[in-house]
């Protein structure tokens, strides 16, 4: 990857989600977009950009937790009747899940411009 006649690195970057809360100065919580939900997240590098005195910084971090839930599934009743009928395939569908991931933030770069 990269440009040989300027010698810069390219990248392609997509947006994977936005953050969530809870988060801290280190551990990042992101709630995953829906059409990032597909792609391989775990072990990934990972930027966002924040506006700190006045000039645009970037942290840059890895992904390192993926956490699935389905709050139908954590309902005691729900629970209760999953366990009586043993199926519970309609309202355990994928797309009923909400995805989020962890970035762990590893540094942090102040963009000076050129």
């Amino acid at each position: 990857m990269g440009d040989t006649t300027t010698g810069k690195a390219s990248v392609e970057s997509i947006q994977i989600g936005v953050i969530g809360s809870p988060s801290t100065t280190s551990d990042i919580e992101v709630d995953i977009l829906r059409d990032a939900a597909v792609r391989k997240l775990i072990g990934e590098l990972a930027y966002f950009e924040f506006i700190q005195d006045g000039k645009p910084h970037y942290a840059i971090g890895q992904m390192s937790e993926v956490e699935l839930s389905n709050s139908m599934l954590e309902d005691s009743t729900m629970r209760s009747l999953i366990r009586e009928r043993g199926n519970s395939r309609s309202i355990t569908y994928p797309k009923t899940f909400i995805k989020k991931c962890y970035l762990f933030i590893s540094s942090e770069i102040l963009h000076v411009g050129c």
